[in-house]
């Protein structure tokens, strides 16, 4: 056999191998590794205390790879549970500052490719703390720009949540833009 014709067949093979093992992670979930959710508070529940959720959902188009993040909470005082997040077009109407929105939709309410779920939940001081860093969102740096890679997008915002709250945890790798 040439060497033309023995890199041609290598190189196919590489690419079925390739498509054999990204067949599989997707059918594996992907990127998304959703936790047991029976330990989380249910959102039709009105706790008698503050709680926050990170919830995440799939995106349409890239969901094996790719997540939406956002805040859930829950405002004992208002007894109601608001929706935190941004979103990738811009509408400053009521409940928004740039790409910026407040209870755009449901607090788990999915983006299209399937249901939310939670990531992580905190009640008490933590959760009061992500409350005020949320009610300070019109602070947030980049409410009026959207991109989606490599940011900043729907996830840097809960990411600068989180450190604004001193409150510590490592979005997942869908969640693109927690990094920037």
């Amino acid at each position: 056999m040439n060497s033309r014709k023995h890199t041609r067949l290598a190189a196919f093979a590489a690419a079925l191998v390739a498509a054999a093992a990204l067949a599989t992670f997707i059918a594996a979930g992907g990127c998304h590794r959703v936790p047991d959710q029976r330990g989380f508070t249910d959102l039709g529940s009105q706790p008698k205390q503050a709680v926050v959720q990170v919830r995440c959902a799939k995106i349409p188009w890239v969901s094996p790879v790719a997540a939406h993040c956002w805040f859930a909470e829950y405002d004992p005082a208002a007894e109601a549970w608001n929706r935190w997040e941004v979103w990738q077009t811009a509408d400053p109407g009521p409940g928004g500052w740039g790409h910026l929105r407040k209870n755009q939709s449901g607090p788990g309410a999915g983006v299209g490719a399937g249901p939310s779920w939670a990531l992580a939940e905190w009640t008490g001081q933590p959760a009061e703390r992500i409350g005020r860093a949320l009610a300070d969102s019109e602070a947030y740096p980049y409410r009026n720009t959207y991109r989606y890679w490599p940011g900043p997008n729907s996830n840097t915002f809960v990411a600068w949540v989180l450190r604004r709250a001193d409150v510590e945890f490592d979005l997942p790798p869908a969640a693109w833009g927690s990094g920037y």
